[in-house]
């Protein structure tokens, strides 16, 4: 991937800034899977349309999934078990918040039973729910924390096919008090 060694520094915890094609989707997913680990939060950014599940199907096959990651906006959460990753990683629930209006609906999802040591959490409209009800959601679940928040926005071009890739990392602190 030309890309490369942008992904290396991104790696390190720098921020990277990526045009890619819809066809290089999944070399990004490739590169992205080789960095997250075990407890890490992935929050997706971008407007409707810009690629956020086509970029978890990518990110989920590459990381060791069997079956096809579908949108979870209805559902609110999937969860993909992985085989044969190479990684620590046994399986990535996937969210999308598109639809929740209230934090506490959260704490109804049953997610401290789902996002375990082993799993890694990929969350679509994370900004949705404002920081404090992401402490509260915590507080009342005792849903184990995020290790690192990686975090890919994803914006349209002018070109349809193009987006602009922008990976940043967050903090637990930043995550939680904006």
């Amino acid at each position: 991937m030309r890309h490369q060694e942008l992904i290396d520094k991104w790696e390190l915890g720098d921020a990277v800034q990526l045009h890619l094609s819809q066809v290089n989707v999944p070399e990004l997913a490739v590169q992205v899977a080789r960095v997250l680990r075990p407890s890490d939060w992935l929050l997706l950014e971008g407007d409707l349309g810009a690629g956020k599940t086509t970029f978890v199907a990518q990110l989920a096959r590459e990381m060791g999934a069997k079956q096809n990651a579908t949108s979870p906006t209805f559902s609110l959460l999937n969860v993909i078990q992985l085989e044969s990753s190479g990684s620590l990683v046994s399986r990535i629930c996937h969210m999308d918040l598109y639809r929740v209006k209230r934090s506490q609906e959260l704490q109804h999802l049953g997610l401290e039973l789902e996002i375990t040591q082993t799993s890694i959490a990929v969350i679509e409209w994370s900004e949705n729910i404002e920081p404090e009800g992401w402490s509260e959601f915590f507080q009342v679940t005792r849903c184990k924390k995020p290790v690192r928040i990686p975090v890919i926005k994803i914006a349209h071009e002018e070109n349809k096919d193009l987006r602009f890739y922008s990976l940043s990392w967050k903090s637990l602190n930043e995550f939680l008090f904006g």
